[in-house]
């Protein structure tokens, strides 16, 4: 499938960070891999946070249908 606009909603710590719209071919993995850190990279405060606090949700823009949630982990 081809790209298409995705919601994106970055949160820290279960604080909302930012909410934005971009293109994301939803069905290419690569592609949501990189929307998620291009996100956490949006967070200017992001320098003093681990990964792992972050929680990133995509949904698609024409219908609000769930694509991913990203969630952080600690490794």
């Amino acid at each position: 499938m081809a790209s298409e606009l995705v919601e994106v909603r970055l949160r820290w710590n279960g604080q909302h960070i930012d909410k934005f719209t971009t293109q994301a071919d939803a069905d290419d993995q690569d592609d949501l891999q990189s929307l998620i850190e291009d996100a956490i990279r949006r967070d200017r405060r992001g320098r003093d946070r681990h990964i792992s606090e972050y929680e990133i949700e995509v949904r698609r823009k024409r219908n609000g249908a769930h694509l991913v949630t990203y969630t952080g982990r600690s490794r």
